[in-house]
Parts: C-alpha cells; structure tokens; sequence
C-alpha cells in the first residue's frame, strides 16, 4: 500500500499503540514495508468505533490495519459492536498475547473468586 495505517483503538501511548509499533517494526525489519506506517488514534468502546469506522467507511482501504485486543473480540463475539460482526474482516495475525486478570490488595479478606 502506499500509505499504509494502522488504527489503535484508543489513546496515544497505551496497549493498542504499542501494537501499531511492533507491527510496524516488523513490517520494516522482514523489509515489507519501506517507511513508516501511519498511527491513528481512534478511541471508543474498546475497539467498536474504530472497527466500524473502518469497516463502513473503508471497505476497499487494503492498506488499513486495525490494533486488537481478547476483550474487543470478546465484545464483538457476544454482538456489542453493532452491525458488523467477525466476518466483516479479514484476520492476519496475532501480535503478543494478552490475558485477563483479577487483582485485590494484599490485606483483602478475599483469597479466590469464590470468596
């Protein structure tokens, strides 16, 4: 693509930035791609406005790459992102794995989910 992009899903600097910026780096070190890719930030609904963004607005933008996490699949498995679901594009790949935690502090009375 000429200009290629990828869409992070939130705010400068957190998860889905650092995605754009590996993608980007190994795009650039396996010599895909020559220049930078464009980051933009499209925050909203963990991943929603800039999935349907992308998918309404850009159907035939090959070169536009969307940032992803388990919890917007998760959002978009159980139908919260609106009109489109899973099949409105195309997955390329896994970058890194992300998994879910529970945290309380370390005084709580709280030992397991079941307390």
């Amino acid at each position: 693509p000429k200009r290629p992009e990828c869409i992070a899903p939130a705010s400068p600097g957190g998860g889905f930035d650092l995605t754009c910026k590996l993608v980007q780096s190994a795009l650039i070190n396996e010599k895909i791609l020559t220049s930078p890719i464009r980051v933009t930030y499209m925050p909203g609904g963990v991943g929603a406005v800039a999935y349907n963004a992308v998918v309404a607005q850009r159907p035939a933008d090959a070169g536009t790459l969307v940032a992803w996490s388990s919890g917007s699949l998760l959002n978009l498995a159980q139908g919260k992102f609106g009109r489109f679901d899973e099949n409105a594009v195309r997955w390329l790949a896994a970058v890194g794995t992300s998994y879910g935690a529970i945290a309380v502090k370390s005084g709580s009375p709280y030992k397991n989910p079941a307390d």
